[in-house]
């Protein structure tokens, strides 16, 4: 692993998919229930506010999971990827979403009945090992992003979101980043306009090269130079 990968994988979520993390008897008691739901791209899965209905697993297609601030904007917390889970911390404290998760893409969604999941983990030590180690390692993603998102300038958030999406989403060489630019402003935190100018900067220094929806990743140690970690 490179120096670039150990330090990037601090701030975003990248754990073993929940099928080949227990055992096949915990999966077989968690399929009883499963249901796949089809979303078409930008549909909302769940609202802030709401209940999810069970412990929801990426089968295919990307999401993310937002919330609106007070200023009517939205923040991008994580973007999730196939075998990506969420709704387990609502279920966990019995209490309501405090996000929005939407499909970025048509995506496939795998959805465990509430009672079967949480039956299942008080009965399984292997269910709920996994989860305890999802859960730490949330926190830890949660806290890098945090302190770094709102400590430092736009220049180094910017540079940072981008190498984020290239390592999680891209096995390209050199990495690509095929997300609207609007997903991605929103990702770093800022507007449309100030991500427009970096690009245009990071450009024409080298650092990506910006082809319309397609960011290709040119000089990626530049870029981790200027995130600045």
């Amino acid at each position: 692993m490179t120096e670039v990968e150990q330090k990037i994988k601090d701030y975003f979520l990248n754990y073993e998919p929940i099928w080949c993390a227990i055992s096949q008897s915990t999966t077989a008691k968690l399929s009883k229930h499963l249901v796949t739901t089809h979303y078409k791209k930008n549909d909302i899965i769940y609202r802030e506010g709401t209940f999810p209905r069970g412990l929801y697993i990426i089968k295919s297609g990307i999401a993310k999971l937002h919330f609106i601030n007070a200023d009517g904007k939205e923040q991008i917390v994580y973007m999730l990827n196939k075998n990506e889970m969420y709704g387990y911390r609502s279920l966990f404290t019995e209490s309501p979403s405090l996000f929005y998760i939407t499909a970025i893409t048509n995506c496939e969604i795998d959805v465990i009945d509430k009672d079967n999941f949480l039956k299942t983990i008080r009965e399984s030590q292997d269910l709920n090992a996994y989860f305890m180690k999802i859960l730490a390692l949330e926190f830890r993603v949660l806290f890098n992003k945090f302190t770094f998102f709102t400590l430092r300038p736009i220049t180094e958030k910017i540079a940072l979101s981008l190498l984020i999406l290239a390592h999680k989403f891209s096995d390209t060489n050199p990495k690509t980043i095929k997300f609207p630019k609007g997903e991605i402003a929103c990702y770093a935190g800022t507007i449309l306009e100030t991500l427009s100018r970096q690009l245009k900067h990071l450009t024409k220094i080298g650092a990506i090269k910006n082809n319309g929806r397609i960011i290709t990743i040119e000089n990626e140690t530049l870029l981790f130079e200027i995130a600045n970690l």
